[in-house]
């Protein structure tokens, strides 16, 4: 599934860190917030987004404490086969005197930390102790120099069935996601495509008035389109290029501005016509769905956090982008529910072309450009999502018996279908969000990154120190 242990050789700035983590959290799942806090009470919202921020952030520090003992856990592995090989070594030989031996034993610290040792699964030595490694050497145990991937860790932490249970639930997160990316392009290009004639269209409509084409048939019509133009992908490796990021973290922060300012005009000038709800105890759940959706990161964690240069206070950094999110999503969705009268599940539908006069200032190129939006931001995402569904699918289905067309043609339509399928029965993106947000990700984020910080300890015997970084 994940990349092979790999050290990590191009580095970057605590600046250029944050910066990463903040878009990765920022993504599609911030248009369907505003919608969650219409419905759950703005008070009640912010409330609970605050609460589940800091949930999120502590399963992300397990998430670090969990890299650092898997460095750890090789490098004391690598110690103590060196350390055998050279007492070998040392039987054919005097004795020294008890000050050479420390500086033998000093120089086989260092040695084996500058060494990786690939095989995790090897059991340590039952004789084993970091109690005799000096502090100083200790504290270069945990280093965070080896990127360790989450199915890496999962294979050095779980057993037969943990490890079963974490590739079943990734690949539901996986499917969920795809279906979300489907439905809210299809969704966008049908709006996009058809002629309004009238406020409130339902899927009965026509799209234009001199064809007969509904809006129904012309989502599926959207939604094949798009799985034909992006699906292809999914059979090939491909990878996002440092221009393609840029452009596409340039779109985002062009689109978020626009909403925001245009929202704010509006309620400046006294336009808004928004009244939310102070607080609806029933709408909770699916707001920690939408919530713990919108602030996913975890998995991405390794692969950005191995390349940063100094690590240290890196959960004060991580903090930090935590608290520009919750900022970031507090100031899109306030300004959304006390301008708008009803918010769309997809946010930047509020934002299209209408029959009647907007709320908002109307620009048409803004109004345009901000229903492409999506289109954009899912076209560059949904293939890095589908080819790692792939792998996660061959990791838990091919074996080696397998013939070469099945994991190469049949596994990546296996990817592919049952996103399809999900996005043609349901249109509604925001129950699709909670739905992948509370089944998948907050119950198993929560109990995967506590196993992670305990399970090492179980598997080691090592103290959890990383906390000290």
């Amino acid at each position: 599934m994940e990349s092979e242990g790999r050290t990590s050789t191009d580095t970057y700035g605590r600046l250029v860190c944050m910066a990463y983590i903040f878009n990765l959290i920022v993504g599609t799942g911030a248009l369907t917030m505003p919608r969650a806090f219409s419905e759950t009470g703005w008070l009640l919202a912010v409330i609970s987004l605050t609460v589940l921020a800091c949930i999120s952030y502590l399963t992300a520090t397990f998430m670090i404490e969990a890299m650092a003992v898997a460095n750890a856990i090789v490098r004391f592995k690598t110690l103590k086969s060196y350390e055998s090989t050279s007492n070998q070594q040392q039987d054919n030989m005097t004795s020294p005197v008890e000050v050479q031996n420390d500086s033998v034993n000093q120089m086989r610290n260092d040695e084996a930390l500058a060494y990786t040792d690939h095989d995790e699964r090897a059991p340590l030595p039952v004789n084993g102790s970091m109690q005799s490694i000096p502090q100083n050497v200790l504290e270069r145990y945990f280093e965070i120099t080896e990127i360790f991937e989450m199915g890496r860790m999962a294979s050095m932490f779980y057993n037969t069935w943990g490890l079963r249970l974490f590739y079943i639930c990734i690949t539901l997160y996986l499917y969920g996601d795809l279906a979300i990316y489907s439905t809210a392009v299809a969704k966008s290009l049908r709006d996009l495509a058809c002629q309004r004639i009238k406020d409130n269209n339902s899927i009965s409509d026509m799209c234009w008035p001199d064809y007969n084409i509904s809006q129904a048939n012309m989502y599926l019509i959207s939604l094949a389109i798009f799985i034909f133009a992006v699906g292809p992908f999914t059979f090939y490796n491909v990878q996002r290029t440092k221009y393609l990021q840029i452009s596409i973290t340039i779109l985002r922060w062009k689109a978020f501005g626009i909403m925001i300012v245009l929202c704010m005009i509006a309620i400046i000038n006294g336009h808004a016509k928004g009244h939310p709800k102070v607080g609806d105890i029933s709408e909770v759940p699916a707001l920690f769905g939408t919530c713990v959706y919108s602030f996913m990161c975890h998995h991405s964690l390794p692969s950005l956090i191995t390349p940063l240069q100094p690590k240290k206070g890196v959960s004060i950094l991580i903090l930090c982008d935590f608290i520009l999110v919750q900022v970031f999503y507090n100031l899109l969705s306030m300004t959304g529910v006390f301008t708008f009268e009803v918010v769309k599940d997809l946010y930047t539908l509020n934002f299209e072309p209408s029959m009647t006069p907007s709320v908002v200032p109307e620009i048409p190129y803004l109004q345009y450009f901000l229903l492409v939006f999506p289109i954009l931001m899912v076209t560059s995402n949904f293939p890095i999502i589908a080819i790692t569904l792939t792998n996660n699918l061959r990791a838990l289905i091919v074996n080696q018996d397998s013939p070469w067309w099945f994991a190469k043609a049949v596994v990546p339509i296996m990817a592919l279908i049952p996103p399809c399928l999900i996005a043609l029965l349901v249109q509604d993106v925001d129950l699709l969000v909670s739905v992948t947000g509370w089944a998948t990700n907050s119950n198993y984020s929560i109990l995967r990154c506590i196993c992670w910080c305990r399970d090492p300890v179980r598997h080691s015997g090592i103290t959890c120190l990383s906390c000290k970084t």
